[in-house]
């Protein structure tokens, strides 16, 4: 699990910030191993930065576990098109 924040500013005033959430998962596919992975983003702008940065710690929990909880499998047509974009 991978969490990190980025911004944008403009004129030393923030414009937006973005907490990222990457979760590599290991799994098999159709026999063959693969690596997986999975984002959440959310993101606040102007006026609601600073309440938003202060509600990370709470949310934090919650968006690791649903992470976890993802049950997503992509499926792959031979020839490497993958059909999990009509799925989606």
């Amino acid at each position: 699990m991978l969490e990190f924040i980025v911004s944008d500013s403009s004129n030393g005033k923030l414009n937006c910030v973005e907490v990222d959430i990457h979760y590599y998962r290991q799994l098999t596919i159709q026999g063959k191993k693969a690596s997986v992975l999975c984002f959440y983003s959310a993101r606040a702008y102007n006026d609601d930065i600073l309440p938003f940065m202060e509600s990370i710690p709470a949310h934090r929990e919650k968006w690791y576990e649903a992470m976890v909880k993802l049950n997503i499998t992509p499926k792959f047509k031979s020839g490497g098109t993958t059909a999990t974009e009509r799925n989606l």
